[in-house]
């Protein structure tokens, strides 16, 4: 009754090839390797469904195993030996994260976070070699991104694989999120702020912008031959609407009209609903137009407006 243990790996469905360890294969990439009892195999997948992961245990482990859901697939759950007592698994257990390699150690594709074995689960959280490490400090910070999986992370967030695909953030939210900002860049040195935009000027180089800019020239851009249909057109005007009124739309032009008695208006909103709002018509703001067009230095020097100025005062 002592031997219901049993020892599986989690293999990755896109990868397919020949992986062998020593006298042990598989017919895809092993992703995580562990051991149990009853239903324990199945626990991994189920808090990646259920988002368990984000909160404790390995995020390594959840986030490949959420990429491939995200996809549409299911990882491969294979036993590698049941029947045994708890000291075999466990020593099997250890055998094959050792021969396989973890990526925390850049020894290979696992993503567990310990050795394995009895008692391996204590290295979680603070016990955890890897707990507090940022920045340049932590492993992953060495780990290779190739194009291959820049691309795979934006597809996964692309369309309504993005967890905020068709929402907007509350106003509530929008303020905490401004005010944190606020208060993080408020509390910043001068010397960090320096060391800050120096890094961001460092980063964009004439180098990094001339090859951001090729990667979406011609038909590499995604509307390249494209045009957008007047139903988005329409839809992105409303969206548009009321969120750069007067001054703080940048392509604004801002007049400063003066009458004949030196009463003098700064004007945003345009000429024919700035004549409309202090009393005259819209018609009376076109004429306007036509005849300052035709004056000089601004000064309307015959009809209805003479004496009237009028200069722009933005760029």
């Amino acid at each position: 009754m002592d031997n219901i243990y049993y020892v599986y790996v989690y293999l990755d469905p896109r990868k397919m090839g020949e992986f062998v360890y020593g006298e042990h294969s598989f017919k895809f990439e092993p992703i995580y390797v562990g051991m149990g009892k009853n239903s324990r195999l199945n626990d991994h997948l189920n808090e990646a469904i259920r988002k368990d992961s984000l909160k404790t245990g390995n995020k390594i482990k959840f986030y490949k195993l959420k990429s491939i859901l995200s996809e549409n697939r299911i990882p491969i759950i294979q036993k590698i030996k049941d029947k045994l007592s708890e000291k075999v698994a466990a020593d099997l257990e250890i055998e094959l994260i050792k021969i396989i390699g973890r990526i925390t150690k850049n020894t290979g594709p696992l993503t567990n976070i310990s050795d394995g074995g009895i008692g391996g689960i204590k290295l979680c959280g603070e016990e955890n070699p890897m707990f507090g490490l940022t920045g340049s400090n932590h492993p992953a910070s060495q780990w290779e991104r190739t194009p291959e999986y820049w691309d795979h992370v934006s597809n996964s967030l692309t369309g309504d694989n993005n967890p905020m695909y068709g929402k907007t953030h509350t106003d509530i939210v929008k303020k905490q999120q401004s005010d944190r900002l606020k208060l993080w860049w408020s509390n910043l040195t001068e010397e960090e702020i320096a060391t800050f935009k120096e890094n961001v000027q460092s980063y964009w180089t004439d180098e990094k912008r001339k090859e951001a800019g090729e990667r979406f020239m011609g038909n590499k851009n995604p509307m390249y031959g494209k045009t957008r249909p007047d139903s988005w057109r329409k839809n992105q005007s409303k969206k548009m609407t009321g969120m750069f009124p007067g001054e703080k739309n940048p392509n604004v032009k801002i007049w400063e009209i003066t009458d004949n008695n030196n009463h003098s208006w700064k004007v945003t909103q345009g000429l024919n609903l700035f004549f409309e709002s202090i009393g005259y018509t819209r018609l009376d703001g076109e004429i306007f137009r036509q005849v300052y067009r035709k004056q000089l230095d601004g000064i309307v020097t015959k009809g209805k407006f003479k004496g009237w100025k009028i200069k722009k005062i933005n760029d």
